[in-house]
């Protein structure tokens, strides 16, 4: 997970919305630093491997001039 995160960070620092990628970033981070007496849920762990899926796959346009980007069009379908 660690090296699929690693790829996905080095993608999303070409999005322009600094705050979005760090939540996005964040959030996978804190899950695979979880706590050992945290237990986590099978829905948790289908719903990170989900987004790492879909980031993995993402396509990042540079010059969109849409409303949303596409990352953010994947975070909604993912109701992140």
């Amino acid at each position: 997970m660690k090296q699929k995160t690693h790829k996905i960070r080095i993608k999303l620092e070409k999005i322009e919305d600094k705050q979005l990628t760090y939540i996005v970033l964040h959030t996978l981070d804190s899950f695979s630093k979880s706590d050992k007496h945290h237990s986590v849920t099978f829905q948790e762990v289908s719903y990170v491997k989900e987004l790492l899926k879909e980031l993995e796959q993402l396509e990042i346009h540079l010059s969109e001039q849409e409303i949303f980007s596409t990352l953010d069009k994947l975070l909604i379908y993912l109701n992140f």
